[in-house]
């Protein structure tokens, strides 16, 4: 036992002492670590990750201290640097983006919110190898709360997935729900807010999975980016009445990143091909941009209730929406009747294809077409009387809403009883019906009549929007968020 303990401790007599094995053991570590670094560093060279390569020598010094075997440590920075994928075109990545994920969204927290430093970004662990979320950088406009201007604001976009389609946004039109959510008149926002759902780009990047799109095409993308799939709505392909809730553009869900979804005030967005539309080649694309929400919001109800040929058909006010109303109601062949309170209105309104138009703050001109309407589209977001309207069907006539104003409406019950008439409402269209309308705008060119402005320039837009002042839909050009 004496003689045992004497050898371990390196006693007189015996060839190796404490000092000589720490050497020992330290020169063996220090050629293992010099051999795994020279490894690891050529595979950082070869991945040009100039970050894994300076992380290299980090980690081999910190597993020696620690008596570590460095080799899976090295190897993980090696693929790291390997799998990341290139970024698109146009996409600048933001290496100082940390947003992790939300540890409620797995049911082991543990494994949730780590990040991996990779080619381009920063990777998201997302519980297993195959779901790391690679995240991206990208310049957009917010607002921060219901009073404050815009500004230019970095969100977070994720790396296409097997089926996502990445798209460098040239155009977003300016919806009058982007002004009602930036400014919270609905009650439901959440800050930062970045707005817009009449998205059009080109495509810059596609998943390994995607089948209709390819690297420059031009794609579009409307107020959905996902929804269940599963409900009888989206079998329906209804998915903006899913049973779920549908994703929303911006200030929703994301299903993804965790957070909230950002819109079109932004140079890049990454959606899935299944919420990806695809545009005419003979449109516009400044003009085509805001039929993604001013055209399907129009074309979807005059489908439903079959408006055409024989038809007597009035569309309430000459706005982003009430134009696209009028135009597709006289393509569809109906006689078009516009509603408006603005007399400078009048030789526009014919221009876009209204057989009459109506100045309905003149007591006169309405009851002389009291009772005549077999169909009435209400596009006004401003307060109004909707029962000077509904005064104008006829038996079984029918009145649809699509405009929102902020307050309740008041409904005599006496203007639906006398004689039987019908009042509803309508919210843009499903992805195959948009599609369904892109095709038939490029048939026809139809396209919306557009001002065209800058991004620095989206908070006069929206004061002038509330006072009518553009004809009729103000789009973004996104070159300009650059300058």
């Amino acid at each position: 036992m004496t003689e045992g303990r004497r050898r371990c401790t390196g006693a007189p007599g015996h060839r190796w002492g404490t000092d000589s094995l720490a050497k020992l053991r330290a020169g063996r570590a220090a050629l293992l670590g010099g051999l795994i670094g020279v490894s690891g560093a050529l595979a950082a060279v070869l991945a040009n990750d100039i970050v894994c390569l300076a992380m290299t020598p980090v980690l081999i010094e910190g597993c020696i201290r620690r008596r570590l075997n460095p080799l899976p440590c090295l190897l993980g920075l090696a693929c790291a640097a390997n799998v990341a994928p290139a970024r698109p075109p146009g996409v600048s990545i933001d290496r100082g983006s940390t947003r992790e994920r939300r540890a409620g969204d797995d049911p082991d927290p543990s494994r949730r919110g780590g990040v991996v430093v990779g080619m381009d970004g920063l990777w998201a662990y997302d519980g297993t190898l195959t779901c790391y979320t690679h995240r991206m950088g990208t310049r957009a406009y917010a607002v921060t709360s219901d009073s404050s201007p815009f500004g230019a604001h970095s969100i977070t976009r994720r790396e296409p997935t097997a089926t996502d389609v990445a798209i460098e946004i040239l155009y977003c039109g300016v919806c009058h729900s982007d002004l009602h959510i930036a400014r919270n008149e609905w009650g439901m926002t959440q800050y930062p807010c970045v707005p817009g759902h009449e998205i059009l780009g080109r495509v810059a990047n596609v998943g390994s999975d995607v089948t209709k799109f390819k690297v420059g095409d031009i794609a579009a993308v409307g107020c959905l980016v996902d929804s269940c799939r599963t409900c009888s709505s989206c079998e329906q392909g209804m998915e903006q009445f899913c049973l779920n809730g549908p994703t929303m553009t911006y200030n929703s869900e994301d299903r993804h990143l965790g957070g909230l979804t950002y819109g079109g005030y932004s140079e890049a967005v990454v959606v899935d091909e299944a919420f990806t539309l695809k545009v005419p080649d003979n449109l516009d694309p400044a003009g085509a941009s805001p039929l993604l929400c001013a055209g399907i919001t129009t074309y979807s109800p005059l489908r439903k209730w079959n408006v055409g040929h024989g038809q007597k058909v009035g569309i309430v006010g000459l706005g982003g929406l009430g134009h696209m109303g009028v135009k597709f109601a006289a393509a569809f062949g109906a006689h078009t009747v516009l509603f408006t309170t603005s007399p400078s209105k009048v030789e526009d309104g014919k221009r876009l294809g209204a057989n009459e138009v109506i100045i309905s703050n003149d007591e006169q001109q309405m009851n002389q077409h009291a009772g005549s309407f077999d169909f009435i589209l209400d596009t006004v977001s401003a307060d109004h009387d909707i029962n000077a309207y509904m005064a104008m069907l006829k038996l079984d006539g029918t009145l649809v809403l699509v405009g929102a104003p902020p307050n309740p409406l008041q409904l005599s019950a006496f203007s639906m009883l006398f004689p039987r008439k019908h009042l509803s409402g309508s919210l843009i269209g499903g992805l195959p019906e948009t599609q369904e309308m892109l095709d038939y705008c490029g048939r026809h060119n139809i396209v919306c009549d557009i001002e065209r402005i800058k991004m620095q320039q989206i908070d006069e837009a929206y004061e002038r929007m509330l006072r009518s002042d553009v004809k009729y839909r103000f789009v973004i050009d996104m070159a300009s968020l650059k300058e």
